[in-house]
């Protein structure tokens, strides 16, 4: 059976009946060759919404923007950046192995959204869905990270706020927690504003 039905590589898949690893390590001039073969390179923005039962892979070091509702099994970062733009609707539990998920919008689940140690969490957007981090969480008090369900931080993660000002740069709503186990490091970009707290 087909493992998605696609409209166009710009605008990317309407559905997807089982898991999907997209690959993003091409060049501009090996997607121009490869054509239908390999229809992404180091960027791309699928702009159609997105159901069913599969989960949606990132892998590669480019950048995969998805501009439109999702509502999937899962979503996994292996490698580069992945932004969601929208609001997005996950089954499972979703994994940031390694690279960024970047959320702009909402992403919404009843599993855990796990950072492993070399992922990193960042973005303006809103996260409901229980959140469990062993790598680094990056906000911007410019627009707050909005968390509406349980955090936990684990040992030797890492809270990197930039442009600290009056503004929270993490705003928890609702009925949440945060749990620090262990140490705890807050970063910034300045190293006479970096500290370490228990």
């Amino acid at each position: 059976r087909q493992m998605c039905i696609r409209d166009r590589a710009s605008r990317g898949p309407r559905h997807l009946v089982r898991d999907w690893q997209v690959n993003m390590d091409g060049t501009l001039i090996e997607k121009l060759i490869s054509g239908f073969f390999n229809p992404y390179y180091q960027q791309d923005t699928w702009t159609n919404p997105i159901e069913g039962p599969g989960r949606l892979k990132k892998w590669g070091q480019g950048t995969l923007i998805l501009a439109a509702n999702t509502r999937l099994a899962a979503l996994e970062v292996g490698r580069g950046t992945l932004v969601l733009l929208a609001d997005h609707h996950l089954e499972q539990s979703s994994q940031v192995k390694k690279g960024l998920l970047q959320v702009e919008g909402s992403f919404t689940s009843s599993a855990p959204l796990v950072i492993e140690k070399d992922g990193v969490l960042s973005g303006h957007g809103m996260i409901n869905a229980p959140l469990f981090i062993v790598g680094v969480l990056m906000t911007d008090s410019a627009l707050p990270f909005k968390i509406r369900k349980p955090v936990v931080f684990a040992e030797k993660s890492i809270y990197r706020p930039y442009r600290l000002s009056a503004i929270p740069a993490l705003c928890l709503q609702g009925k949440t927690s945060v749990t620090l186990n262990g140490c705890l490091l807050y970063t910034s970009p300045s190293p006479r504003d970096k500290r370490q707290s228990r």
